[in-house]
């Protein structure tokens, strides 16, 4: 029997064979590459728009706790002993409570931002304990905005 005979390699076939493969691979990585860097940039960018977002929101909050605490804290030295600094405080609540609610999903501990929040809404005279109205008000204030800032 004849051996059958083998056909000479075509090596120009192979070599183009080679570099488009080698192409098509590169193209595939490069492409998995890019997407996977986007995806990361794409992240990163929501990360940092989700906290300056929370950041403004608390910069708001603060400085609304503060103009309160103004209010309160002016009202007495308008020549009044404790009715105007109570009154500004009892106006104040409802726009507190509603700031309160913009804010209540930024702190990881809220159980202690409710703690402080009920405490500064739900006042009363009987807190005062022979105090001065705007005094405890002040301090409850203050308390909330130490714990806001840090």
């Amino acid at each position: 029997m004849i051996p059958p005979q083998s056909s000479p390699i075509n090596w120009t076939a192979v070599g183009a064979i080679g570099v488009i493969t080698v192409n098509i691979t590169g193209w595939i990585v490069v492409h998995l590459l890019t997407k996977r860097r986007e995806k990361r940039r794409d992240q990163e960018t929501r990360q940092h728009t989700i906290e300056s977002e929370k950041t403004a929101r608390k910069r708001v909050f603060i400085g609304s706790l503060k103009a309160w605490k103004s209010e309160v804290f002016s009202a007495v030295h308008a020549g009044a002993y404790s009715i105007p600094s109570e009154q500004a405080y009892r106006d104040g609540i409802p726009k507190f409570i509603d700031a309160v609610e913009l804010v209540r999903d930024i702190f990881d501990d809220r159980q202690r931002f409710d703690t402080l929040t009920k405490r500064v809404a739900g006042l009363q005279e009987k807190d005062w304990n022979k105090k001065q109205p705007r005094d405890v008000i002040c301090g409850a204030i203050d308390e909330l905005i130490q714990f806001v800032e840090h």
